[in-house]
């Protein structure tokens, strides 16, 4: 006999009480198998996600100076702001001169003797800004224009916008530049037994961040690195009764600049292209590497320079001709480190323009577009006064005395 839970004996064949329900047989049921991901594919994925996360915050740790609220804002109104639409190309000047044709952030920019003035694709005119500058000289970057007035005193830096800042040196300019942050590079007359004295300005253009003067070296032009943390000048000295020249590099972290002298060439002009440094000479080009290694050299010969553009991303066209009238010219197109890619037979060459792909080359009557290995990808007739291009992706903008004319090349 056994006893029951609740406390009366049981006989052995007796059933035990059911305290629950019994349980039913389970039905089978009719599951969908899921694929299975492969643990593999998941950590794939996720290293992906983690090096995009880590690239963009390295990026934007790099171009800090970028996000600021100005520069956001100048961003802004560059890819979004709208100013209506206008009537078209052709356009006049405001001024009775015209000294300057640029491209800015996609945008038509004209300089002029009383103005700097600046049109979207459609001709409308975006801004109008008096100067009073004897000679007006335009450098800019992709949001903002800095004029400034050679040997004289005055500068002034504008965005779409409105003026950002205006300012005067103590000294007249020989030279000045912007860096694509905003940073100032001005070059002015020195003092003291100094010939030139150079200053940048920070974005604000009130901060002094670095400074640098020569007993020697007259500027004649200079550049801002893109990044705005050195700058390359090109310079002048007397030497043996002569003149000689020299690229000089200056690294805003360092007291000590780099000079790479030239006794036999004259440079006038220097700018960053490509992660390089290029001077252009009067019978040579230069290129050097932001350091001072790795000079590479592209020799004029007996020939004439005509004209000569480049883009900052790393190409470079150049026009030289036997004669000094500019006649029977060829076009070189080279890379920043000066190997060349292509030449062509242009005739007369009055200007060049870079941009992207293509190079356009101005002749008296007519703009052709080329690509980088030479061949002739559109051509538009234009008027036998055009004097300058300015080359926006497939679109060139000749000035024809005070007039710009936009024709299409595709």
């Amino acid at each position: 006999m056994f006893r029951h839970k609740s406390g009366r004996l049981r006989r052995p064949d007796e059933e035990p009480a059911q305290d629950t329900p019994k349980e039913e047989e389970p039905r089978l049921k009719l599951v969908k198998e899921r694929p299975k991901r492969r643990r593999g594919v998941k950590l794939v994925i996720w290293l992906c996600v983690l090096v995009l996360v880590a690239g963009t915050a390295v990026w934007g740790i790099a171009n800090r100076d970028l996000f600021s609220g100005v520069r956001i804002e100048e961003w802004f109104d560059q890819t979004f702001g709208n100013y209506g639409t206008g009537e078209g190309f052709p356009v006049t000047a405001a001024g009775s001169e015209v000294s300057g044709l640029a491209i800015i952030g996609g945008d038509v920019a004209l300089l002029s003797d009383s103005s700097l003035q600046l049109f979207n694709d459609t001709a409308k005119e975006i801004y109008s800004r008096q100067h009073k500058f004897q000679t007006p000289v335009l450098r800019k970057t992709d949001t903002r224009a800095l004029l400034y007035d050679r040997g004289s005193t005055g500068y002034r830096v504008e965005n779409r916008k409105r003026t950002v800042g205006t300012g005067k040196t103590d000294y007249n300019l020989l030279a000045a530049d912007i860096s694509q942050n905003g940073d100032l590079v001005l070059v002015m007359e020195g003092t003291g037994g100094y010939v030139s004295e150079l200053t940048v300005l920070g974005s604000d253009l009130k901060t002094v961040r670095f400074k640098w003067s020569s007993a020697s070296n007259m500027v004649v032009d200079v550049a801002a690195a893109p990044d705005g943390k050195s700058a390359a000048a090109a310079t002048v000295f007397a030497k043996d009764g002569g003149l000689g020249s020299s690229l000089t590099l200056l690294d805003f972290a360092s007291d000590t600049p780099t000079y790479l002298n030239f006794n036999d060439t004259l440079f006038f002009a220097v700018r960053y292209c490509g992660g390089r440094i290029v001077g252009i000479g009067d019978d040579r080009i230069v290129s050097v590497k932001p350091d001072g290694s790795d000079i590479q050299e592209f020799s004029y010969g007996n020939a004439y320079l005509a004209a000569w553009d480049l883009e900052e991303g790393g190409r470079l066209a150049v026009a030289l001709s036997p004669y000094e009238d500019r006649r029977e010219c060829s076009v070189t197109f080279l890379d920043a480190a000066l190997s060349q890619t292509a030449s062509v037979a242009a005739g007369e060459v009055r200007a060049l323009s870079c941009s992207g792909e293509l190079t356009a080359v101005l002749a008296p009557s007519a703009v052709t577009a080329y690509s980088i290995d030479g061949a002739a990808v559109a051509s538009a007739q234009v008027s036998a006064s055009g004097s300058q291009v300015a080359l926006k992706e497939k679109t060139a903008y000749v000035l024809e005395g005070r007039t710009v004319a936009s024709y299409p090349l595709s």
